[in-house]
């Protein structure tokens, strides 16, 4: 082999080593962004699970006190006293939802696009400040099973389901490109 065969090889191994570099910083690069989109989407979800569960536990506890006070309206003498205070919890459980969309509009971690989901699926039957509310009183579900799913730009998507009767998780999941794998929060 000659000088120009050594030359010619020692160019063809620095262009595949040069190739080989750049390959491995594209996907580098795509790596970075994929994490940083999984961390962006996860804080937002765990802040939105974390009010979540706040609110469906006050509002669980809010239609418990309403269904006592249904029964202490049936006594004489408590009739009168059990009405204004059945009329002030509600009152009071309407400004805790409207204290609930506040902090899902205002959380930081979420984009713009998040909070306009999130606010539109609502776990309790609303208009925008009012709760609508059953014969008794009671805050009403939109379903037993509430479902909260948040789908980040690179297209994982997060899902948790909420039981509202009993004010718990059922359910949490992570999806992306059609494989499930389950986490806990």
């Amino acid at each position: 082999m000659n000088n120009h065969g050594f030359s010619l090889f020692s160019i063809m191994l620095i262009n595949s080593l040069a190739s080989l570099l750049l390959w491995q910083h594209l996907q580098y690069l795509r790596s970075k962004d994929h994490i940083k989109d999984r961390t962006e989407i996860y804080l937002c979800f765990k802040s939105n699970h974390k009010i979540n569960l706040n609110y469906i536990k006050k509002m669980k506890l809010f239609n418990h006190k309403i269904s006592l006070l249904n029964k202490a309206i049936l006594i004489p003498h408590l009739k009168v006293a059990s009405l204004k205070l059945k009329k002030a919890l509600q009152v009071t459980q309407d400004l805790q939802h409207v204290s609930y969309l506040k902090n899902l509009f205002f959380q930081k971690h979420c984009y713009l696009t998040h909070k306009a989901l999130v606010l539109k699926n609502k776990p309790y039957k609303s208009s925008f400040e009012k709760l609508e509310r059953s014969l008794g009183g009671l805050a009403k579900f939109e379903k037993r099973i509430w479902q909260m799913s948040l789908r980040s730009k690179k297209g994982i998507l997060l899902r948790v389901q909420y039981d509202l009767k009993l004010g718990k998780t059922v359910k949490t999941e992570e999806v992306r490109s059609g494989s499930l794998s389950f986490f806990s929060l």
